[in-house]
């Protein structure tokens, strides 16, 4: 065998030899940063199973012009009392220099267990800012995500390279050692586009059979809700958290405060975080209620009735019978850690 021969044997020996060491060692660190992240940690965590709730001010009026209206420091506090009695988790939708770094301030005072930040537009600079300026000053305290965009491809409100952009952005900005899950949320439909189900460190779709399934009563409702999001983390192979979804209390004749009570009452009968059988880096958690308030501008804003009618308390903060159900569940006995590591089958 001659020299030559000789070296490109050994070029091929060392090459095969440390190639799937190289591929452990990414895979680990992948794995490492899944396992790792208070967010992560927050929402697989047995012995206190999180509820979150999407959350956006009772006394916020986001539009612009004449109806442009900010809370106070005062009533952002009452929602979030009123809340804490039985969430711990708050999901909200975008960054306001005015409102939301006291949601931040109110949230470690009352002492919420996680946040998922929202930047409505992928486009905004000011936002992404606000939102990097807050992980660096709570991460130490509350368990954060980020959530880029609402729903804003299925609107063309921006690109999915604009994603992709801010989240490089967001990564660069934050200091070193701070893992911060980033996701975008989209309705279900949405994840049939290979890019959008790769994009993140987690999937956050919005799954509302009100919108893709109408005709569902409550029951058949959750069952077809559980069956998307199930379906969603095994072929994606990654972390879902169904980020909204329900049933309103009115808007149509068949939405009524008991309807949507029968809805979360079912929903939280069943198992509240599911793993994958392929991975154990893949599951899925229903642990969100959409949404906190009913928001009357909302279907002023639409044109649907129905869009007043998701929240679990009303505008002055008074509860809707499904606020209790919810109640209940915190409260339950149940053996979660039992519950949630059972592993699925779905059927594609």
């Amino acid at each position: 065998m001659n020299r030559r021969l000789r070296a490109v044997i050994l070029a091929i020996f060392i090459i095969s030899s440390t190639f799937p060491c190289l591929i452990n060692s990414a895979m680990a660190t992948q794995t490492s940063f899944k396992e790792g992240a208070a967010f992560f940690s927050y929402l697989t965590d047995t012995k206190r199973p999180p509820l979150l709730i999407d959350y956006s001010p009772s006394d916020f009026d986001p539009r612009r012009g004449e109806n442009f209206h900010l809370p106070s420091p005062t009533s952002i506090e009452k929602d979030l009392r009123a809340l804490r009695q039985v969430f711990d988790g708050l999901i909200v939708y975008s960054f306001h220099p005015d409102v939301t770094p006291v949601i931040l301030e109110k949230a470690k005072q009352l002492q919420f267990r996680a946040v998922v930040l929202g930047i409505w537009s992928a486009r905004s600079r000011t936002e992404i800012q606000g939102v990097i300026r807050l992980i660096h000053e709570y991460a130490d305290t509350i368990a954060l995500a980020v959530c880029l965009g609402n729903e804003g491809l299925h609107f063309h409100r921006y690109t999915t390279n604009d994603l992709i952009e801010a989240k490089k952005f967001i990564r660069t900005s934050l200091d070193p050692g701070l893992e911060i899950p980033i996701t975008t949320s989209e309705p279900m439909r949405g994840y049939r586009n290979p890019a959008l189900s790769t994009f993140g460190d987690f999937l956050a779709p919005n799954i509302h059979p009100v919108w893709e399934k109408p005709a569902l009563p409550p029951k058949d409702a959750v069952f077809w809700t559980r069956t998307q999001a199930i379906s969603l983390m095994e072929k994606a192979q990654k972390p879902v958290l169904v980020k909204e979804t329900g049933f309103p209390h009115s808007g149509e004749r068949h939405f009524t405060p008991e309807a949507q009570q029968k809805f979360w009452d079912m929903y939280l009968n069943e198992k509240r975080l599911l793993y994958s059988k392929a991975s154990p880096h893949a599951w899925v958690s229903f642990a969100t209620s959409f949404e906190a308030f009913s928001l009357p501008w909302k279907a002023e804003e639409s044109g649907e009735p129905v869009e007043a009618g998701w929240g679990l308390m009303s505008r002055d903060r008074i509860p809707f019978p499904a606020f209790y159900t919810w109640s209940r569940a915190r409260s339950s006995i149940r053996d979660e850690r039992e519950l949630s590591y059972q592993r699925v089958d779905v059927k594609q």
